[in-house]
């Protein structure tokens, strides 16, 4: 197949980022041709991979290219960067010169938009996928809502996992026919790895990097869903112990505001700031750490119940590394099968002494962690199938492709 895919790419951070890059490189590894139109080289400091090296097959894996809108739009008034029009119009260019078979859209702002026009225009099959955000807080605004609605009718198949989300799709009147529901990203186990060489961190710290001890990693945006600020004050609660913190939150003002928390609970001298990484640097980075901490909980009050599902602790144990998680999280998805003291620790991070105790334990007895670690790995072993999650992608797509021939044809599909 010839995929367009409209989305998010890196370097621009996050989970749907993240997903689209190991979604196109594990079709692009089945030889399917991938083109991804994005507007990636455009996106902001605040929200910016840093990627200091482009090795071959890192950027653009095996059959797949990138095309990203450029700042080179002409002055008009009311001046602001038109992303949709650009996105809009190289898709149209990629669609036509490389004989597209189908697009689709991840995320609705403004790729879902983007992906509709595309397929008004070119006459292609259109697939769209929501994130959790664009069924709650910007499908619920009057700016946002209608248009939203007509993407969703518009679009020949609707990537949905969320039940909360297919009823607010069927109470706008979206035919179920519509539906894809389980298509699942699995970890790539062959890249998220124990052997993978842990990350480099001299460029970041010149703290002693021969001395062996605990650390910590947290990656992602600092918010009160991740419950960042709570790690903090467990972290502080135990800050006479030897340990390290490596936070990977970006340079942002919630990044910012963070830092001088951690400073003023007297963590500074442990603590290391990195920008976001880009995805194929995760498992390097991963492996750097003793245990990874994800401790977001339930989503409210910031969003609906079960529209958030964090991936990054399913990353660190598929590298083998001990992780603890929220509460919340363990009751979603694969982390239900989690058991608590076997194959990871599973926290209330607003019980801040529990928080603590956890990763005092870890510290006291790293080798403990360890073990923790190793059956997290066999965990992900059992549950994890990558190959398998792009072959249920791949038959969706062609199901679409087989049933827009059909209407072409004027027959039932």
């Amino acid at each position: 197949m010839k995929i367009c895919i409209i989305s998010k790419y890196p370097p621009i951070e996050g989970g749907v980022s993240s997903g689209i890059y190991w979604l196109a490189r594990g079709l692009g590894e089945l030889n399917h041709k991938v083109h991804v139109v994005t507007n990636c080289m455009e996106v902001e400091g605040d929200y910016r991979e840093e990627i200091l090296e482009n090795k071959p097959g890192q950027f653009e894996p095996k059959n797949v290219r990138v095309h990203s809108t450029a700042c080179d739009t002409p002055f008009f008034i009311p001046s602001y960067n038109p992303y949709i029009p650009k996105l809009v119009n190289i898709a149209i260019e990629v669609i036509r010169k490389y004989d597209i078979d189908l697009i689709y859209s991840e995320y609705l702002m403004p790729y879902g938009v983007a992906g509709l026009m595309a397929k008004y225009i070119t006459k292609k099959p259109f697939m769209v996928a929501h994130a959790g955000s664009d069924i709650t807080r910007l499908f619920d605004s009057p700016s946002l809502k209608s248009l939203f609605i007509e993407i969703f009718k518009g679009a020949d198949k609707i990537s949905t996992t969320q039940r909360h989300s297919r009823k607010i799709l069927r109470r706008c009147k979206i035919s179920r026919d519509k539906f894809i529901i389980g298509l699942r990203r699995s970890i790539d186990l062959k890249a998220f790895h124990p052997d993978v060489k842990p990350f480099d961190m001299s460029l970041y710290s010149r703290k002693n990097k021969k001395e062996k001890m605990t650390t910590f990693l947290y990656i992602g945006k600092v918010s009160k869903l991740k419950k960042s600020f709570n790690f903090v004050d467990a972290c502080s609660s135990i800050k006479k112990e030897k340990f390290r913190l490596i936070f990977v939150v970006g340079n942002n003002e919630r990044s910012l505001l963070l830092k001088k928390y951690v400073h003023s609970k007297g963590l500074g001298g442990k603590a290391v700031f990195l920008p976001f990484q880009a995805p194929w640097r995760m498992p390097a980075l991963i492996n750097s750490a003793t245990c990874v901490v994800s401790p977001e909980t339930s989503e409210e009050p910031y969003l609906p119940k079960n529209t958030h599902y964090p991936k990054i602790a399913r990353e660190a144990m598929a590298c083998g590394r001990c992780v603890i998680i929220g509460k919340g999280v363990a009751e979603k998805g694969v982390y239900r099968m989690l058991q608590d003291g076997v194959n990871s620790y599973i926290v209330d991070p607003d019980n801040t002494k529990e928080f603590a105790r956890r990763l005092q334990s870890i510290v006291k007895s790293p080798d403990i962690a360890i073990k923790i670690g190793q059956k997290a790995r066999k965990f992900s072993e059992k549950t994890e199938d990558f190959d398998e999650s792009i072959q249920q992608w791949v038959m969706a797509c062609k199901a679409l492709l087989l049933e827009h021939s059909l209407k072409s044809e004027g027959r039932s599909p």
